[in-house]
């Protein structure tokens, strides 16, 4: 089970966060997503995994977050697992974060409640940082702001797989970003002073009350006709920029104040990097084309067959003239379109070794970058039902056991995959 808690200033991170729920469900995971608001909404059961969501405030996480880090239940000492079963540390924990720009005084934002929650007995496993666009400082156009959450959608189709699998990933920290971090920790205090000297025209006013119901600490309130501003303000900027006359002021960052939703529907190819960091957003988008997939399209569906024999399980070499030549594989290949991926491992295992096959259940799957293509690699444990393995397509074929997995050179997507046959076994 996993759990998504997010806490989203104007939609942007809940918009990030609810995409990831998508691909997490597409992969079989149960999913549930919650809201964090005053930092006190701690669910009944603490999932397996949590991925806590945030937008970065003044590069750190904003103070509700942080309460909500500080009221989550401790589980120091304690370790999950059915009876029986080796126990894991619990809970994991990701982070999600946002902001408006890709610098690295960002990336410390995740170290505070990082420490909390490793104190409390929680697995830090990680954090993705997404780029989306300001809802202060300075407005982005509709296309920038597409192109923004399309480089976050390709990130996400693979990060997503990275939390499925558990895999851990860097928190990276320089001295910059420790100096950021530390200095403007003030900014917490800074939006609860400023706070209190929000303001809004009465003449534009059409006392729809969205920014008393929105305010997600309760910092807004209306009485006797006028607006009453308390020393709660969490800075997320709800009631400026979601105010649908225009009629908020926010004290002296008023000159910041962006005001209207962004059209997400906007065409990215559109989108002009302005002068603000533009070699951060160059980085950042060039390194969303190169890392995340072929162009960052979706990678391409492989099947492999885990056929055993007793003690032994089939591998064969890939043949002259193909990509990764000579390199042990499963027996597999792409799945065609209109193929569920049973059918494609059935098709494949006809035309490489001249066998019908029974597909079972998933043994495992993977992503995987090669220098040419990106694939979605599945395992199906497998049955031969008629025939006899032979070579159709000039690839060697052997059966071999765990012990001798080192006596092989395998094609890389595989090889973790080895390892953990060699050393869980072949189930």
């Amino acid at each position: 089970m996993i759990g998504i808690a997010v806490f989203s200033a104007t939609g942007n991170t809940y918009r990030c966060a609810v995409y990831l729920k998508e691909k997490l469900e597409a992969q079989g995971e149960q999913v549930s997503l919650f809201r964090i608001e005053r930092g006190i909404e701690i669910p009944e059961e603490i999932p397996e995994v949590l991925v806590i969501a945030y937008p970065i405030h003044g590069f750190n996480a904003p103070y509700n977050v942080m309460n909500f880090v500080r009221n989550l239940p401790s589980f120091k000492g304690e370790q999950r697992g059915a009876e029986g079963q080796k126990g894991e540390n619990a809970p994991k924990v990701y982070f999600l974060k946002s902001s408006g720009e890709p610098l690295s005084l960002n990336d410390r934002s995740s170290f505070a409640p990082a420490r909390i929650l490793a104190k409390k007995g929680y697995e830090i496993m990680g954090e993705f940082h997404y780029v989306m666009p300001y809802n202060m400082i300075f407005r982005h156009s509709d296309a920038m702001a597409a192109k923004m959450f399309a480089a976050a959608k390709k990130r996400m189709d693979k990060d997503s797989f990275a939390i499925s699998k558990r895999e851990k990933r860097e928190m990276r920290s320089g001295a910059a970003s420790k100096i950021a971090c530390g200095v403007c920790k003030i900014e917490r205090w800074g939006m609860r002073f400023n706070g209190r000297f929000f303001k809004v025209k009465k003449d534009k006013c059409v006392a729809c009350m969205k920014c008393v119901k929105n305010c997600p600490v309760g910092n807004i309130s209306y009485e006797d006709g006028k607006f009453r501003f308390g020393g709660k303000c969490v800075g997320c900027m709800r009631c400026s920029f979601l105010c649908p006359t225009d009629a908020f002021r926010i004290g002296l960052m008023n000159f910041m104040r962006v005001n209207g939703a962004y059209d997400f529907s906007a065409d990215p190819e559109k989108a002009a990097i302005g002068k603000y960091c533009r070699k951060a957003y160059e980085k950042y988008f060039r390194e969303t084309e190169e890392k995340y997939g072929e162009k960052g399209k979706s990678p391409v569906e492989v099947v492999a067959a885990f056929i055993k024999d007793g003690d032994r399980f089939m591998i064969c070499r890939r043949p002259e003239g193909k990509a990764r030549a000579g390199l042990w594989e499963f027996v597999g290949g792409k799945a065609e379109a209109g193929e569920t991926l049973e059918q494609a491992l059935e098709r494949e295992c006809r035309e490489e070794i001249g066998v019908s096959v029974r597909v079972g259940n998933v043994f495992t799957e993977t992503l995987y970058d090669y220098p040419d293509i990106s694939v979605h690699l599945t395992i199906f444990y497998a049955t031969i039902e008629s025939g006899t393995p032979r070579s159709m397509e000039n690839n060697a074929i052997a059966w071999i056991e765990p012990s001798e997995i080192p006596n092989y050179s395998f094609c890389p997507a595989d090889i973790p995959i080895m390892k953990r046959i060699m050393e869980e076994g072949m189930g």
